[in-house]
């Protein structure tokens, strides 16, 4: 009898702790989803993420549901992007949002936009994006669907999200979505970092929730001649050597050069700490870095010692004109 209950509590404990699992990957409490131009009161789960979508009801009380065109509701068209919310009158059009988690967070927010011929004017459409009275971007959207991204530390329990007219066509979102960060991941004071470009180098399909918690979009790199791809089937994790948490499918891809000669160069022009943030200190981990030129891109803050070190171990960094080194 002994052993029986002994058993019993073990099939108990094991069911308990998948319950457990299956939750914790499930964990949507620091998201908000909104598929604009949905009707009304609309949920859905989407078919691809398992995110939980709903309508932009009580967040803005303006603006017009519009579709896209049939000609750009491809297979390959995220179900978000097929509807969007238009806003032909008033100059600024603001959405509010009131994550559960308050102000002293930081967050991730997406602005994501699909135009589709929606108006049949095939037209290509410019208009500001603005996180409360800061400006976040100039939108600029034509035939191909395109997304925003900033990680913002909020000093308020809303954060207001404002698409403002400028001339160039009415103002439009196709979704717009809030994901809660751990407030260790791109802490850069608090100044809010634009999103310049998130690449996975190696893959062929992009990943994003629930393969990483956090819904960070990483889209499959470009094919370069000279390159070849190489994946891993093990799990990857870079533990605690890196605070942005990096998901293990993404480490688990890489590319590798096909020959000792080839040299790989990634550039990335006029970009200054408006845009960039403080030079990322992992760059010095990379041990096949051997040159990085800084010049030119006027940086406000001083580079990573460990950048610097590096250079004395002969790392070639130039970084002339571009910003205090201390």
């Amino acid at each position: 009898m002994a052993l029986f209950i002994t058993f019993y509590s073990v099939l108990i404990l094991q069911a308990v702790l998948i319950l457990a699992m299956v939750h914790a990957q499930d964990d949507q409490s620091g998201f908000i989803s909104i598929d604009c131009g949905i009707a009304e009161g609309s949920t859905y789960t989407d078919e691809k993420t398992g995110i939980n979508y709903v309508s932009d009801t009580g967040f803005i009380d303006s603006g017009k549901n519009q579709e896209v065109l049939s000609a750009y509701k491809s297979n390959t068209l995220d179900f978000q992007l097929r509807t969007l919310k238009s806003f032909p009158e008033n100059t600024r059009n603001c959405y509010t949002l009131k994550p559960k988690q308050g102000k002293g967070n930081r967050y991730l927010v997406r602005a994501r936009f699909m135009y589709g011929n929606y108006d049949f004017k095939s037209q290509t459409l410019e208009f500001d994006l603005y996180l409360g009275n800061d400006h976040w971007s100039r939108v600029r959207v034509g035939s191909s669907a395109i997304d925003y991204e900033i990680i913002h530390l909020t000093s308020s329990n809303y954060i207001y999200v404002c698409l403002v007219n400028i001339g160039l066509g009415n103002p439009f979102i196709s979704a717009l979505e809030l994901r809660l960060l751990d407030n260790t991941m791109y802490a850069d004071g608090l100044r809010s970092l634009n999103l310049f470009s998130r690449s996975n180098f190696g893959a062929s399909e992009v990943v994003r929730y629930a393969d990483d918690k956090y819904d960070r979009i990483w889209n499959p790199a470009a094919n370069l001649s000279g390159l070849t791809d190489v994946q891993t089937s093990s799990p990857v994790s870079l533990g605690s050597s890196t605070k942005e948490k990096v998901p293990s499918k993404v480490m688990s891809t890489a590319i590798k050069t096909t020959n000792t000669s080839f040299d790989f160069v990634s550039s990335w022009k006029n970009l200054s700490n408006n845009n960039l943030g403080s030079v990322p200190k992992f760059l010095a981990s990379l041990d096949s870095l051997k040159i990085l030129i800084l010049a030119g891109n006027n940086f406000t803050r001083p580079l990573p010692a460990e950048l610097l070190e590096k250079a004395k171990k002969g790392l070639s960094l130039s970084i002339e004109d571009s910003g205090p080194t201390t």
